[in-house]
């Protein structure tokens, strides 16, 4: 896994952890940052997201070759968002470009 290159939309992972309010956010390369936003726009968070230990993560390949993350565990950044019903935004960014963003609820 080649950490140094330039992250892309297949290189992030958002999900909830299951049963709680729990959120992780993975990454397989580094200088990648995740910030959430209420549905205000008000910014909730904005943190680096560390690089995932290659032996937690489930890969496959693009086909060009290019590691794709399709499920993670272990080493990422953990946030907690107790506010049930509500939509979230979320962004992943690097070097001051968007990586992959969308919308999430917290159930």
């Amino acid at each position: 896994m080649n950490t140094a290159l330039t992250p892309q939309a297949t290189d992030v992972l958002l999900k909830q952890i299951p049963g709680t309010d729990q959120f992780a956010a993975y990454s397989l390369r580094m200088n990648t940052w995740l910030a959430v936003y209420d549905h205000y726009g008000h910014l909730l968070l904005n943190q680096a997201v560390p690089v995932c230990n290659p032996n937690d993560v489930v890969m496959s390949n693009d086909p060009t070759g290019r590691e794709v993350i399709t499920d993670a565990s272990g080493n990422a950044a953990y946030f907690t968002l107790p506010a049930h019903g509500q939509t979230f935004y979320y962004l992943f960014y690097s070097d001051d470009k968007r990586i992959r963003s969308g919308k999430f609820m917290v159930q």
